[in-house]
């Protein structure tokens, strides 16, 4: 498929005359989970930490002379390193205010990376209160969710990679040489480069402009906050027969009709409080995706 669809605009460019005069570079967004952590795709939310699978994509480079031909360069780049590469390739300018770094004294004469880190997260949540819908970052290639479930930010540097967790939370270090598939965790084996590399993930956020609100999970933690339990929920039972909740009435009136529209099963006026006593793995959607009640305590 892959072969199919490349080959359509490297055709047009054939076609056209062009290849003498083009610079292709492939690559993609992210990579794709097919079973390893136990996870299937690109999940967000607790189970969306980015490991190697997602976070470390291909890179080639075809130059029409030949430029670093056949060869395989090592070293951390960046997808915002692709626009200076292409500026200096055909000899243009690199604006001053570019935030990445131009790759080709590596592809030309293999020198190193310019970067010790490479930086790897997803949209924070955008809006807060547990009934309300997504406002921006779900039309990117993120997640947003409740603000009490913060996503880790994961470095990689040449020899490790480590999943920061937000501060007193669970965070994953992995030596890439020794285990590259990230099956053995060793927080707590290396405490001054959990720090240092923690202390990198703050300081990227923060040379980013991202705001303290942002920040903060991973400089003092996430604040123990009072969830009311009280709160109003309509409910169904799957299949499963597990409680399948939502904030409004109307919502849960839709998703219990069957494909012809006929009501198929009888929705139920309840409350937080009352799904976590009778399952906490009861599932409430809100903030555009689907919660375990538990997650939300």
């Amino acid at each position: 498929m892959v072969d199919r669809w490349v080959g359509r605009p490297f055709d047009t460019v054939d076609k056209l005359g062009l290849f003498e005069e083009t610079l292709v570079i492939w690559t993609t967004d992210h990579g794709h989970l097919f079973g390893e952590h136990n996870l299937e795709g690109k999940p967000g939310g607790q189970p969306g930490n980015l490991y190697e699978t997602t976070t470390r994509i291909p890179l080639m480079v075809y130059h029409l002379e030949g430029v670093g031909e056949g060869s395989s360069v090592g070293g951390l780049v960046q997808p915002q390193d692709i626009m200076p590469t292409v500026l200096e390739a055909i000899g243009a300018p690199i604006p001053t205010q570019t935030e990445g770094h131009s790759l080709w004294p590596m592809i030309d004469s293999g020198a190193a990376s310019r970067r010790r880190y490479s930086f790897s997260g997803r949209f924070p949540p955008m809006v807060g209160g547990a009934t309300r819908q997504p406002a921006v970052g779900h039309l990117f290639d993120g997640w947003v969710g409740s603000d009490r479930i913060v996503e880790s930010i994961t470095v990689t540097s040449n020899e490790t990679t480590m999943l920061v967790g937000p501060q007193g939370r669970r965070s994953e270090l992995y030596d890439l040489a020794d285990d590259p598939a990230q099956r053995r965790n060793i927080t707590g084996l290396r405490a001054e480069e959990e720090s240092e590399t923690r202390g990198a993930a703050i300081e990227f956020l923060r040379e980013h402009g991202a705001s303290p609100e942002r920040i903060a999970p991973f400089t003092d933690g996430i604040p123990v906050a009072e969830i009311d339990q009280g709160m109003t929920l309509w409910a169904f039972r799957d299949d499963r027969e597990r409680w399948v909740a939502f904030p409004t009435e109307q919502q849960a009136i839709e998703l219990a009709l069957d494909r012809e529209g006929n009501e198929a099963r009888a929705v139920t006026e309840t409350t937080l409080g009352a799904l976590l006593e009778d399952d906490p793995h009861s599932l409430i959607h809100t903030h555009g995706q689907y919660y375990w009640a538990s997650d939300l305590t």
